[in-house]
């Protein structure tokens, strides 16, 4: 009923007819997908060249009675006339047969949204040649200097994830809602090989022209380069600077803990201590979807706009994020961050920022002194969530710091960290970068441990 990738009047069109397929109940219809464009390499050459198209459309239908509220809720890729028609007849089929709930909130209403530029004509137009041609900036130079290449570069276009996860970009519903938001999304990375050593670098942003890949590739290049034969290093806490992409990984771990439902049972580590500092002042974390390096969308799963929302306001315990149900089960407004509806899930942050410092990550080093560089962790496990405490291991590009400047390769390290800790050891930082789908400085912390080595 509309072609890919789907303009704002196309959206309303499609999710549009869903409704009315519906038979004039209480519904809610949803866009997600999108498509996906990957070149990939390994071994120094191209060897996977695809590209994947994956609409979904769900319809949910609330079935209002005596007894309570009956929700049906089906999905499908089939999106022409008879599709639709399937796809309402699977929601009423599945509502009738659901277990009637006392009460259910009602579809929320039309909302004034916010406005994010995140579509880049560049990115969306991108096809195998111009993908190639950037492949080819990371295995030429990979080839003279020696070294393995593998990666790869690709493009995003509305929302579909890493995994062809389906993620939502446009909703409407019978109470008026219509929220809609594109998106494109480049993303490029690459490992380059020694025998002995490897080098790693990644960027992902929605515009084409601001990934790099001769940036990337000299970056891994040098790590790799940097790090042939490795040496060991005793297990023990240590001084360290975690680039953008190790803080990234673990500050992953620490978000859930905002989420107003892993307070309300009592599975965070702020439950009972909103209001309390618990951070140096220099700790500070938002949930901002309109950075501009996330430039994220603007509503939630349930159709709420996104707010921006204080987490860790000069170390304090600041606030936390609300889907509906928590929201009316504390008196408060939600803030957009609940999930897409049915779901037993709760509230979560969606584009996390924590702010940096000025200096450089040579400045770090030089103040580090006598330590270790991480350029990236790995295997990483919540340990005990409770105390956020995580475990994993150090990869591609592990150096020693001697004197204030990078010396030798590390063989890699296991560690074993509380993040809270981590957060409270921070010395200095970099300005925040976008890394590993947040914003977030590197970080210069004293007493980082490390809990045994590796042979590699």
């Amino acid at each position: 009923m509309s072609e890919f990738p789907w303009t704002q009047d196309a959206a309303r069109a499609l999710l549009g007819a869903a409704l009315d397929a519906a038979g004039g109940v209480e519904a809610e219809a949803t866009l997600g997908g999108g498509s996906l464009a990957l070149t990939r390499f390994a071994n120094n050459r191209i060897h996977q060249n695809v590209r994947e198209e994956w609409p979904v459309l769900g319809l949910r239908v609330l079935l209002r009675g005596a007894d309570g509220v009956r929700v049906g809720h089906a999905s499908t890729g089939r999106i022409d006339k008879r599709g639709l028609l399937r796809l309402a007849e699977d929601a009423r089929a599945l509502a009738k047969v659901s277990a009637p709930v006392p009460t259910a909130p009602a579809l929320a209403g039309e909302a004034k949204l916010r406005a994010v530029d995140a579509w880049d004509a560049g990115a969306a137009d991108a096809g195998p040649a111009l993908r190639a041609d950037r492949a080819s900036r990371i295995v030429l130079p990979a080839r003279k200097a020696g070294l393995t290449a593998a990666g790869t570069f690709a493009v995003h276009r509305m929302s579909l994830g890493d995994y062809a996860d389906p993620g939502l970009f446009s909703m409407a519903n019978t109470q008026g809602l219509f929220a809609y938001h594109r998106r494109t999304r480049v993303e490029c990375g690459c490992t380059l090989m020694s025998d002995d050593s490897s080098g790693w670098a990644r960027a992902d942003d929605w515009s084409y022209g601001r990934v790099d890949p001769d940036a990337l590739a000299a970056r891994a290049i040098d790590k790799a380069l940097r790090s042939r034969s490795p040496k060991g290093l005793d297990p023990g806490p240590a001084t360290v600077v975690l680039e953008p992409e190790a803080v990234a990984s673990l500050l992953g771990f620490l978000l859930g803990a905002f989420s107003a439902q892993a307070v309300h049972e009592g599975r965070s580590f702020v439950t009972g201590r909103l209001g309390d500092k618990l951070f140096p002042d220099s700790v500070r974390l938002e949930d901002d979807c309109f950075h501009p390096l996330h430039r994220g969308r603007p509503f939630d799963g349930e159709g709420i706009p996104t707010r921006r929302v204080p987490l860790i306001t000069d170390g304090v315990a600041a606030g936390l994020v609300y889907s509906r149900r928590e929201a009316d089960a504390d008196g408060v407004e939600p803030t957009g961050h609940g999930p897409q509806q049915p779901s037993t899930e709760g509230s979560h942050p969606r584009f996390p920022v924590l702010a940096g410092g000025r200096a450089s990550t040579d400045d770090l080093i030089r103040e580090a002194g006598e330590g270790v560089l991480v350029t990236r962790l790995w295997y990483n496990r919540m340990v005990d969530s409770r105390k956020v405490r995580v475990t994993g291991m150090t990869r591609d590009g592990t150096f020693r710091i001697r004197k204030g400047k990078l010396a030798e390769g590390l063989r890699n390290l296991r560690y074993n960290v509380a993040v809270p800790d981590l957060l409270r050891a921070v010395v200095a930082a970099t300005a925040p970068e976008r890394a590993g789908g947040m914003v977030v400085p590197a970080l210069l912390v004293r007493g980082f441990p490390f809990t045994s080595g590796t042979r590699f």
